[in-house]
């Protein structure tokens, strides 16, 4: 009969190479931060150490503090059937979690990813608190309902780091939130149109809003008088998808004369280029279309269409790393940040040179150059 193979442990490399155990930890944890604290003779002998010895580092142990969890839980939000805003929710929420692997890997350390319905059930919310409850370092939750936002309140007041992206109501959130600057797009988005001396305005959005599509219109109106213009509202049904939206869209260009229009979300972006084609219009040409977290729509033969967004990518770095700093320092609590957002052009409206990265405006800017805290009373 065979012997047990020995397990090979921190401390049997530290004995080989003549260190310390919390020497070998950090060095061979590959975090350029700890590692570059000792000697290249030291790091090069224990790496030798662990390479001859056959040991494995144990990725439940690594990366964080002693007695913690290389582990953070990762609440997204769960994957619609195959309808209106499927590709715009797999696109987006796949670039999330794109974001925040890449920074997790850099830190070295793993997200154990769990979805949550837009209005989770007591027992979608027992399912999220058994991940969180059971031993994660922290949490990144995108847009929780209430019912959720009281569980990650009251993890947040026990110390545990918290980073919620895109929350439902901001203002709910004094702290540990990254949004973006929801009235900054309705400014852009009537400063484009101005620059395009685009006159006959239209703001399209739905009968009920959330808190961010109110800031994007009251950024919108700003723009509006600034620019002198005065424009006219349409306001779609609760519960609409994007073709029908066009139908009732087709109707208004019909009646009245517009030529600029802002579309506060992805249904009515899409919603604005269906329409205004079924009104015999030609997007980009006899009408301009500026749309919200609507870069990502593609249709063969149909203009792709210029979108005010974020990059949700540099979202979910940015959340990594605010979540790993929060665990690091055990200051759970952060300031609130916003997102400066970006023009990403199409062909439903061109985007004067002006407002180009090379001139100096709106530059899609790496995510820490896009950043101002969110204070009070802003």
């Amino acid at each position: 009969m065979k012997e047990p193979l020995k397990r090979i442990t921190i401390k049997t490399v530290a004995e080989h190479a003549g260190v310390s155990p919390a020497t070998v930890s950090l060095v061979l944890s590959e975090r350029p931060g700890w590692v570059e604290q000792f000697h290249p003779d030291t790091v090069k002998k224990v790496r030798a150490a662990a390479e001859k010895l056959g040991y494995r580092r144990n990725i439940f142990a690594s990366a964080m503090p002693a007695g913690s969890t290389a582990f953070f839980a990762l609440v997204l939000r769960e994957m619609t059937p195959a309808g209106a805003e499927s590709w715009q929710h797999w696109g987006f929420e796949g670039a999330l979690l794109e974001g925040v692997n890449a920074g997790a890997e850099q830190h070295g350390v793993h997200p154990i990813v769990v979805t949550a319905p837009a209005d989770p059930s007591d027992a979608d919310v027992t399912k999220i608190a058994n991940v969180i409850e059971g031993g994660v370092f922290g949490s990144i939750v995108r847009t929780p309902g209430a019912v959720l936002e009281d569980l990650l309140w009251a993890r947040l007041q026990l110390g545990h780091p918290i980073v919620v992206v895109f929350p439902t109501e901001m203002t709910a959130w004094p702290s540990n939130i990254i949004d973006v600057d929801n009235v900054a797009v309705g400014q852009i988005a009537g400063k484009l149109l101005a620059a395009r001396k685009r006159r006959q305005w239209m703001l399209v959005r739905f009968q009920q809003m959330s808190e961010a599509h109110k800031l994007r219109v009251d950024g919108f109106t700003q723009a509006a008088r600034q620019a002198g213009v005065r424009p006219a509202t349409l306001r779609l049904p609760m519960g609409i998808d994007e073709h029908e939206a066009a139908v009732l869209i087709a109707r208004q260009l019909e009646r009245v004369s517009v030529d600029g229009i802002f579309a506060v979300d992805s249904v009515a972006s899409v919603g604005s280029i269906l329409g205004g084609m079924r009104a015999g219009l030609t997007p980009g040409d006899d009408y301009d279309v500026i749309g919200c977290d609507a870069s990502l729509w593609r249709t063969p033969g149909l203009p792709r269409i210029t979108s005010i967004d974020i990059s949700w990518r540099e979202v979910g770095m940015l959340a990594i790393e605010k979540l790993f700093k929060a665990a690091q320092t055990r200051e759970p609590s952060f300031k609130n940040v916003l997102l400066k957002p970006r023009i990403v052009e199409g062909d439903s409206c061109l985007v004067p040179a002006k407002f180009h990265p090379d001139q100096h405006e709106n530059p899609p800017a790496p995510a820490e150059l896009q950043l101002r805290p969110h204070l009070e009373g802003e």
